[in-house]
């Protein structure tokens, strides 16, 4: 839960806030290009000689700017989009991995203490002949020595 927190909050630091910074920048200047075609279709129809023409020309050449400024923005807000996807994906891929190989370290270690254990236990009963009480005893103490908070099994 941890890994997903920091990926999420990552991800957001190092993705979402540039692209949002940079769709804002965009609007802006999309903005801009639209406040300047209104300027020149008023000055157009301010001027009068031009007429209806000069006007029809600076309102169709505006709404293709404002079309292309439009599909240009939406073609790099997808493009943002899909690199901020596959860079998600690539990290998750990198975490799952770190994760299974954080799990197989910890399992190997494990199995190495186990076996130092079982050894040292085999070895404590192996270096006197016990009886199975005195067995029993000495297995419990083990692993009560060992720091194992777990109740030993009783033999059957």
């Amino acid at each position: 839960m941890l890994n997903i927190v920091v990926l999420f909050v990552l991800l957001r630091a190092l993705v979402y806030k540039p692209v949002r910074k940079f769709m804002r920048a965009r609007a802006d200047g999309i903005q801009k290009q639209i406040d300047e075609a209104q300027r020149l279709a008023d000055e157009n129809a301010a001027a009068g000689k031009a007429g209806e023409s000069r006007l029809a020309e600076a309102g169709a050449e505006a709404a293709a700017l404002l079309a292309r400024s439009q599909k240009q923005a939406a073609e790099l807000i997808d493009a943002a989009a899909k690199e901020a996807e596959a860079q998600a994906k690539k990290r998750i891929r990198q975490t799952d991995e770190t994760i299974r190989q954080m799990k197989r370290d910890a399992s190997a270690a494990m199995e190495t203490q186990i076996t130092e254990m079982a050894l040292a236990l085999a070895a404590e009963l192996l270096s006197r002949e016990l009886s199975a009480a005195d067995q029993q005893a000495a297995i419990d103490a083990f692993f009560h020595r060992g720091g194992l908070d777990k109740e030993p099994r009783r033999a059957s």
